[in-house]
């Protein structure tokens, strides 16, 4: 049974590093841009915000937009001076003020294409004219080479081929691995995984120009890190997308 975003949020009562990947475990590209920005007189919000990992990386910022749709996962921050929690949903949202920088990490899950449009619609609308948006998205070409170490993995412990084209077609079936994106998770949530000239393709149609996508490597969520198969295998990656404002 497949279950949505917003449900799963709304129940989860995990540890969040045990179950998911977290952005901010090393000094990736994403940490080194936010830590370059000049934040002073700017104004940031945060869409999607989670628990509010990313504000550690935003607090010399003006003034600071937490939004997110889940109340349990906004109950977890704690408030402060010049942050403004809301609790609605980041392709409805209308932000008190536009603002210099929008972030979306990790939070950008569209059922459809025309779902993405409509995130990507309202972040510009929040934005100012000539600021950025920043999203995270998960990474289709890895979540192909997560396959490609599974197989690895397999013909080093002498599995033979038959066997390994059982456990992987076993695999494809089970999370609905298409060419699309749309992966069922453990979590029975499905999470669009874009390809990096997917991406170029849909933004530039939407009108805007200066797109920069580049890979962000982060780091194995707990969970993953006692898969026997993944160690001592390269760190996962998403793409890290930096849009200016039209």
């Amino acid at each position: 049974m497949v279950i949505s975003q917003k449900k799963y949020w709304d129940s989860f009562s995990g540890t969040y590093e045990e179950k998911v990947v977290s952005i901010f475990e090393n000094q990736n590209k994403l940490v080194k841009e936010l830590k370059n920005i000049d934040k002073k007189n700017k104004t940031v919000a945060d869409l999607g915000c989670g628990n509010g990992k990313a504000l550690p990386y935003l607090k010399h910022f003006k003034k600071i937009y937490l939004v997110d749709y889940s109340r349990n996962m906004l109950n977890k921050i704690s408030s402060e001076k010049d942050i403004t929690i809301i609790n609605e949903n980041s392709k409805k949202v209308k932000l008190p003020e536009k603002v210099d920088y929008i972030l979306a990490i990790n939070s950008v899950f569209p059922e459809n294409d025309k779902e993405f449009e409509k995130h990507i619609t309202n972040f510009s609308k929040n934005c100012k004219a000539n600021g950025f948006i920043y999203l995270v998205l998960g990474s289709l070409e890895f979540r192909t080479f997560l396959y490609h170490l599974k197989k690895e993995y397999l013909i080093k412990n002498n599995y033979s081929l038959h066997h390994i084209n059982e456990i992987i077609q076993k695999e494809i079936s089970k999370e609905n691995f298409n060419p699309f994106g749309y992966i069922l998770q453990p979590n029975k949530t499905v999470q669009k995984q874009w390809l990096k000239e997917e991406i170029r393709f849909k933004i530039k149609k939407m009108g805007f120009e200066k797109i920069y996508i580049s890979k962000l490597k982060v780091r194995w969520n707990k969970t993953q890190r006692k898969e026997t198969y993944l160690k001592n295998y390269p760190l996962p990656w998403y793409w890290l997308v930096k849009i200016k404002n039209k």
